[in-house]
């Protein structure tokens, strides 16, 4: 299987948060039950 880069990264970024922080690592995303969970990190 060959895995390539998202053209459109980043995914998430620290201006789509409700709340200031310096930067935004997007962790992991899953689906289940037809719902996109995305975990990601921030920092302060």
């Amino acid at each position: 299987m060959l895995i390539t880069r998202y053209q459109n990264n980043p995914i998430l970024t620290k201006n789509d948060l409700p709340y200031p922080v310096a930067t935004v690592h997007n962790a992991a995303v899953v689906k289940h039950d037809g719902k996109v969970f995305v975990n990601y990190r921030s920092r302060l």
